[in-house]
């Protein structure tokens, strides 16, 4: 990647990152509650996924898939670049699968970073203007009204003090919607499986085809077990959960669209060779 592609990829990181600080510090919106609401007075459970657990799904798993798949792939078609090299007597340097691969690595790595910071802040932003109230919120909240005084029925209470939360949680059961571990999971895992379509070329001729749909499929388990443990664990109402997962798909599908350099970086390769020494190659994938 040219210095200046790479200085202003690192300006827009450093900014993004920096909204999703100081949207993790605000304050939800502070919404209020009838007593007769059932849906706020589940009883909290021990989490299935907790946040380290999260991070591991998220952050750890998926840039450890793409190392491997780098790895994989550019010895795979290490062997055919030289081969084709050596046909054409092509003396180019044989360090450009090595180039390549760290190129590579590089790119998908941001990308999907990027993909997942993107996602988590307009997760955020939604959190924060939102401030839905999760299925836990009375329990952990205890407000200091009662429900049981006639006075309070049928009133949309908005004056109270949670007497059983300190600042942190009650930001916490003040931020139901939309679901962060299904919006996290659910880019990180589709990212993933995009990649895997682009990086093996998936199709009718392909051999590992049904092997790697297999391992994308079992991406999409992981996100879909994770969106659903919010549900029973009664973090989470369902429709958090369904917020999440679109949110995450569509931020995903649209960087997918959007950032993809694949027909960029080959066109701009066709350019710099001409018809005679033009190879080929395949490991260069400058993906979204």
């Amino acid at each position: 990647m040219k210095l200046k592609k790479v200085i202003l990829n690192t300006v827009a990181l450093i900014i993004l990152v920096a909204l999703l600080v100081l949207v993790t510090a605000a304050k939800p919106y502070r919404r209020g509650f009838w007593c007769s609401d059932e849906t706020i007075k589940y009883k909290k459970q021990k989490e299935t996924v907790d946040v380290k657990q999260l991070a591991l799904l998220c952050a750890l798993l998926p840039f450890i898939v793409i190392i491997i798949t780098e790895i994989v792939a550019s010895k795979k078609v290490e062997k055919l670049i030289l081969s084709k090299l050596k046909k054409q007597n092509n003396r180019r340097s044989s360090s450009e699968p090595e180039s390549s691969f760290w190129a590579n690595l590089g790119s998908v790595t941001y990308s999907w970073f990027f993909t997942l910071s993107l996602t988590a802040l307009i997760t955020g932003v939604i959190k924060v203007q939102v401030g839905r109230l999760r299925p836990v919120f009375y329990l952990m909240c205890l407000p200091d009204v009662s429900c049981s005084d006639p006075v309070n029925q049928g009133v949309y209470l908005t004056n109270y003090t949670c007497t059983a939360a300190n600042e942190s949680t009650e930001n916490f059961i003040r931020s139901s919607f939309p679901s962060g571990h299904t919006s996290y999971t659910i880019s990180s895992m589709l990212f993933l499986i995009i990649y895997y379509s682009k990086r093996f070329n998936v199709d009718k001729n392909n051999d590992w085809r049904f092997l790697i749909a297999l391992i994308q499929t079992g991406f999409l388990s992981i996100a879909l077990y994770v969106g659903l443990s919010r549900v029973a664990d009664n973090i989470h109402h369902w429709q958090d959960v369904l917020g999440g997962f679109i949110i995450g798909v569509v931020v995903t599908l649209v960087c997918a669209c959007f950032l993809d350099h694949f027909n960029s970086s080959n066109e701009e390769k066709s350019d710099q060779n001409d018809s005679k020494s033009k190879v080929d190659y395949p490991e260069r994938l400058e993906t979204f």
